[in-house]
């Protein structure tokens, strides 16, 4: 079995065969912060909510509560009280933000599993078990070995490149496609549960896109140092990035428009957006798109659990911050 649980270790896909080396610095990596000073997280605030607004997200007295990414951790006033600088309409705020709503808004996510199976959106299904689920991630891991080989941890990026690279790897061997490019009925439709088999000749919208890269994403999270949140909210624009929002748009928690993944990267603590969707539209930079940019121009992120998801238990490592 390739379950998460089973790949905690990348020494274990060398002993396997499937990587040629174990990235440089993992095991230092492994002991960094997730939670550290100028770490950009996720925060609920009265803010601006229509994308043609220069306020929008950013902090105001006529806003609304919604969740926004312009904000920065900067200490603690306590243990369960942090500090937090969040772009205001008339410059900077500092906020105190309890611990425990931070952690429930930007802590990486553990999906939701009953029995043997990982259960997604839509009713999807992955069986980590299943003989045709081991041997797309089998696929996935010889792919990734020459990436991995030149993963190194120690990097000034803190091996940011070659993370988004496995990500794009990871992506170019699950062959499936959004409805964008027109319904193509010799694949496997939306309908069908098993993301294994979506994996190997299927189509979808946000949902099942979004699904399947995380079921297959997942696995490799631990040993490529990637925190994993499964994402939804409100989308603007089209599928185009920079295309001009409509001025009568206004973000809002609901109707959940969209689905994406949105990762953060370790030691680096910078987060990225990975969206299928709009990258069978637009090419590969939406499967690396920083957040300061797709949350201020095409995506909204609701911060809510939509697939049963859970955020993952704080390890004794994952604070760093000084006491202000």
């Amino acid at each position: 079995e390739m379950s998460p649980e089973a790949l905690s270790d990348p020494n274990i896909l060398v002993e396997l065969g499937l990587w040629s080396a174990a990235p440089e610095g993992w095991e230092r990596m492994k002991s960094t912060c997730r939670y550290g000073v100028e770490r950009r997280v996720l925060v609920r605030g009265k803010v601006g909510t229509k994308p043609a607004d220069a306020n929008f997200m950013c902090l105001t007295e006529s806003g609304s509560d919604r969740t926004t990414s312009k904000a920065v951790l900067k200490g603690k006033k306590d243990q369960d009280t942090w500090l937090v600088d969040v772009t205001a309409a008339d410059g900077t705020k500092r906020m105190e933000v309890s611990k425990a709503e931070v952690l429930r808004l930007n802590q990486r996510h553990k999906l939701l599993a009953s029995g043997k199976h990982l259960q997604l959106e839509d009713g999807l299904k992955c069986d980590y078990s299943s003989p045709l689920t081991r041997a797309k991630l089998c696929e996935i891991a010889l792919a990734l070995s020459p990436v991995v080989k030149d993963l190194d941890f120690n990097t000034a990026d803190g091996g940011q490149a070659m993370q988004l690279k496995a990500v794009e790897v990871i992506r170019k061997c699950l062959d499936i496609i959004t409805f964008q490019k027109g319904l193509d009925r010799g694949r496997s439709p939306a309908m069908c549960d098993d993301v294994a088999k979506l994996a190997c000749h299927g189509q979808g919208h946000c949902h099942t896109v979004s699904s399947t890269m995380a079921a297959f994403l997942n696995p490799f999270c631990q040993v490529l140092g990637i925190d994993m949140k499964y994402r939804g909210g409100y989308s603007w624009g089209g599928v185009n990035m920079g295309e001009p929002a409509d001025e009568t748009v206004t973000v809002a928690d609901s109707p959940e428009r969209h689905q994406w993944l949105e990762l953060t990267l370790r030691p680096s603590l910078e987060s990225y957006v990975c969206d299928l969707w709009v990258a069978d539209a637009v090419g590969n930079d939406a499967l690396r798109w920083h957040i300061t940019e797709a949350y201020q121009n095409r995506l909204y992120p609701n911060g809510t659990f939509n697939i049963g998801q859970q955020i993952c238990s704080e390890e004794p490592s994952d604070v760093d911050l000084p006491d202000l």
